[in-house]
């Protein structure tokens, strides 16, 4: 890995440096190995990404080769105006004809699918190998080439994905309460479904790429004293426009909305609708070690059921603004990257704003570590522990009392399917 991480960085700056030299100079005879011939994987850096670099011929010598930032009869052209000591314009071609670097097969695959963690809940760590595809689903994947792309006849306009997840785990604070706390086993189940659009360049920096996501969760208490209360179903209906940017920036906008029942009496709890803005950067230290941050801002504009008359308790008490910052280390391994290590940290605070609980803030503090198995394209396995701790303000406090503040760690692992069309 390091011999080629070696020879990528002097094939960069081998690109660089030719696009210093060229630029000052009018005519240049290419002397050596050119940089496609060095590294036949090696994307150039810069502006030269648009210039055009002429290939060894057969027959012909490196000597005879000169680096032209022009075609043949753009070169002639120039040449005729030159001789009339007219100025000129140099039109750069297109990159497509340079050979593109292939990617790892668990990135080619068929993107992220469902909403991200970190939107559906600040407190969850992302499954599976999505996580690591989905910086790439829609920026990178479009850089494959040609013969790798679906021919017309076969193009749809859209992507649908479908995808379940089963997960058990242990949590030793079920309650999230300060004292008093109560262990209990957890049982999870989710299904859901993703569609996207064909990406939208708008423009020569930004792709747009238009999804919908839903997603449908039931969890189970193995505790007796909490299941029912606690027993759930849950559900989420999200539209949004994700806007890839340059050097892996992602900017999304959202509008959700959301539903929570109660398994046992099978009444509606709360819904919620809430837009949100999250911004989110990839940075790639290596082939395959990477760190994604996401920063999320997210109102919630809620409607609680109040089934009985009650002082100074309201149906919108729910209504906040959340701000939420993630950072997750993604290490994969293996020969098509089919073992992910990924520890991670992250930082919620929750500003409530209406009646009673207007000016109470809550922040909680998460960290957490996974390990995931991709043992097939549809098929992923993960271990999983998480830390969390929550404080709020003096009127948190004391709103909340013995729930104002708690420590919990949750263990576990889950199965992960999913197949996209």
């Amino acid at each position: 890995m390091y011999k080629s991480q070696i020879k990528l960085f002097s094939a960069a700056i081998l690109f660089c440096c030719a696009e210093h030299a060229f630029s000052n100079k009018k005519d240049n005879n290419w002397v050596g190995l050119t940089p496609l011939e060095m590294v036949p994987n090696a994307q150039p850096l810069g502006s030269v990404k648009t210039k055009f670099f002429n290939l060894v011929e057969p027959g012909k010598k490196k000597t005879d080769i000169k680096f032209s930032f022009l075609p043949k009869k753009q070169e002639k052209k120039k040449k005729s105006k030159q001789s009339s000591k007219k100025p000129t314009q140099n039109k750069p071609v297109l990159y497509s004809d340079i050979p593109k670097k292939s990617f790892p097969k668990s990135a080619m695959g068929p993107g992220w699918i469902g909403i991200s963690p970190y939107q559906l809940s600040p407190h969850s760590v992302p499954l599976g190998s999505l996580i690591y595809r989905h910086a790439m689903n829609s920026s990178q994947r479009q850089k494959l080439p040609a013969q790798n792309q679906p021919s017309a006849r076969e193009e749809i306009p859209f992507n649908l994905s479908l995808f379940g997840s089963t997960r058990a785990y242990y949590t030793d604070n079920v309650m999230r309460t300060k004292e008093g706390e109560v262990e209990s086993g957890t049982w999870e189940n989710s299904i859901g479904t993703s569609i996207e659009t064909k990406p939208f360049e708008m423009g020569k920096y930004v792709t747009l790429v238009p999804r919908v996501d839903f997603l449908m969760q039931w969890a189970n208490y193995e505790e007796d004293t909490v299941s029912d209360l606690l027993d759930y179903r849950f559900g989420i209906a999200k539209g949004g426009l994700n806007f890839y940017l340059p050097n892996d920036f992602m900017i999304t906008t959202g509008l959700e909305y959301t539903f929570l029942y109660s398994q046992f009496s099978g009444d509606k709890l709360f819904d919620s609708v809430s837009p949100s803005l999250s911004l989110q950067k990839i940075f790639a230290f290596g082939e395959n070690t990477f760190l994604m941050m996401d920063a999320l801002v997210k109102y919630s504009n809620t409607k609680r059921e109040i089934n009985f008359a009650a002082d100074n308790i309201f149906p919108d008490d729910g209504d906040n603004i959340q701000t939420t910052l993630n950072m997750n280390l993604i290490q994969t391994m293996g020969k098509d990257g089919q073992f992910i290590f990924m520890p991670g940290f992250g930082i919620n605070r929750t500003e409530y704003l209406k009646n009673t609980q207007d000016g109470r803030v809550d922040v909680t503090y998460f960290a957490g570590v996974s390990f995931i198995w991709q043992t097939w394209e549809w098929l992923g396995f993960q271990l999983f522990s998480n830390y969390s701790y929550m404080d709020t303000n003096s009127l948190g406090k004391e709103l909340l009392g013995q729930s104002s503040s708690y420590r919990a760690v949750d263990i576990g692992g889950s199965i992960n399917l999913n197949h996209s069309f």
